[in-house]
């Protein structure tokens, strides 16, 4: 009876099986035998691999750790580069502030998204629904197409820029001092699929979270600069413009940077607007020596003077090679005062004698608007039209005019308002936190300069504009509101 209750009785919990204790039983008669130790390795228990499985799986804390300080750094970023744009637009008090509270709102936000984000890649949870994985095939199995990779989807185009400069090369490298010569040379622009337009690609920030997910980016970058020895610069520029000429289109746009622009950063934009517009022909640009800093604003004045009779070489050269060709211009800023100056003593370039350009914009002019007013009857003796866009919201050309004691022509009120030039106010477009670079990035602006070069129409017909009066009476136009 006793026996039966003991084989009855229940097992303990912590008893091993009957399999692993037969075995653990021969471990210990072999250890008190002295004999080795041979025996056939035994899975461990469930319980115990699932406890050593809970033991190394990472912490919470381990993991939000790192992260913090990644999201702390991102924190300080953004609000380093808001206080930055603060500073250069001379911005008062309550919009500094009110800037710094967005850039905080903005980093706050960056830096939990980050940490979810990176939570979520060390979890294996976030994966690219397009990104190929390399899985074990059975032999004789069949074969499953690759999908494309990314270096072949990511790219849309490669755009091409033709450029003149006086900007003097050292190590190869374009810098920003000035030559006493032209310099000639093109340059390779990759445009992503994910380009946005109006956009040379979203904040870091942005790019960083569209990298983590998609594995690519919409930021615009040059791919390759080559240029043409000095000596056959000119040749070597005219005979490849032809050649892309009689392939792309009939006209060439010209385009003028304005201050404190790099050249890979003039480059750049250069290609956007040349992309974006679909220029029926080639985008050629003028880049003077600008030293690309909001701290050099007095030497680029003087640089941007002395570079007029750079600007004139560079379209004479265009006039006497592509005489039956269009030629436009588009000038921003303080590129404007080059442009102006070439118009305005046109006869002192012989060779641009007879010329006739066809569409000119007139982006935010940095200029004294008493200054365009004089010397206004160049552009429509010059061009088949010329089209002056002014914003009230254009803090860089406010600034300026405090400056200079002086209305900016590309800044209203006053309007600038001249016969013989349509002026835009491009006020209730979407606009950058400095409202200055609204010609290359609001689409309403965009399009109603790619309508120009297609057809020359006045702003009577361009449905996008209406009319509208200044305080004397004198007719502009404005464009229509996005909700109008």
């Amino acid at each position: 009876m006793l026996g039966k209750m003991a084989r009855s009785a229940p097992r303990s919990p912590f008893a091993l099986p009957e399999g692993l204790a037969a075995v653990h039983t021969s471990r210990q008669s072999c250890r008190k035998a002295g004999k080795a130790r041979i025996f056939t390795p035994v899975r461990e228990p469930f319980e115990e691999s699932q406890r050593k499985a809970i033991r190394h799986k990472p912490r919470a804390e381990d993991i939000m750790h790192p992260m913090t300080r990644i999201a702390g750094f991102v924190f300080l970023c953004t609000g380093l580069w808001w206080a930055g744009l603060c500073t250069e637009a001379q911005a008062g008090p309550y919009d500094q502030v009110a800037n710094w509270l967005i850039g905080l709102l903005i980093g706050g936000s960056v830096g939990a998204a980050s940490v979810h984000v990176a939570q979520r890649v060390r979890q294996g949870t976030l994966q690219d629904s397009t990104t190929y994985r390399p899985v074990a095939v059975p032999e004789g199995a069949p074969s499953i197409a690759k999908p494309e990779t990314e270096t072949e989807t990511e790219l849309l185009d490669v755009y091409k820029i033709w450029y003149a400069t006086n900007r003097v090369i050292r190590n190869g490298s374009l810098t920003s001092e000035l030559s006493e010569r032209l310099r000639f040379g093109d340059c390779r622009i990759a445009i992503p699929r994910s380009h946005k337009f109006g956009s040379l690609g979203s904040p870091a920030y942005v790019r960083v979270l569209q990298r983590m997910t998609k594995g690519s980016d919409d930021l615009l970058r040059m791919v390759q600069r080559s240029g043409w020895a000095l000596e056959d610069g000119p040749t070597g520029f005219v005979n490849s413009v032809k050649t892309a000429l009689t392939q792309a289109g009939d006209q060439i746009l010209v385009y003028v940077h304005g201050y404190n622009v790099s050249f890979e950063a003039a480059v750049l934009r250069a290609a956007q607007i040349g992309f974006d517009l679909k220029v029926p022909g080639v985008t050629a640009a003028f880049y003077w020596a600008s030293k690309g800093s909001p701290e050099a604003y007095m030497a680029d004045e003087d640089t941007i003077r002395l570079s007029a009779q750079h600007l004139a070489d560079f379209l004479s050269l265009l006039h006497a090679n592509f005489p039956k060709r269009t030629i436009n211009i588009m000038a921003h800023s303080m590129g404007n005062r080059a442009l102006l100056d070439v118009l305005q003593y046109a006869e002192r370039y012989p060779a641009l004698s007879g010329a006739k350009f066809g569409q000119i914009f007139l982006a935010a002019p940095d200029i004294d608007a008493r200054l365009f007013r004089q010397a206004a009857a160049a552009y429509s003796r010059l061009s088949a039209r010329t089209t002056l866009y002014v914003c009230s919201a254009d803090r860089a050309l406010q600034a300026s005019g405090r400056g200079h004691d002086g209305f900016r022509t590309g800044y209203c009120p006053p309007v600038t308002i001249v016969e013989g030039i349509d002026t835009i106010d491009a006020t209730n477009v979407n606009l950058d936190i400095l409202g200055h670079s609204y010609y290359a990035e609001a689409a309403l602006v965009l399009f109603d300069m790619a309508s120009l070069l297609r057809i020359d129409m006045s702003p009577a017909q361009r449905p996008s504009l209406i009319q509208a009066k200044s305080d004397d009476g004198a007719a502009y136009w404005v464009f229509r509101a996005a909700n109008a």
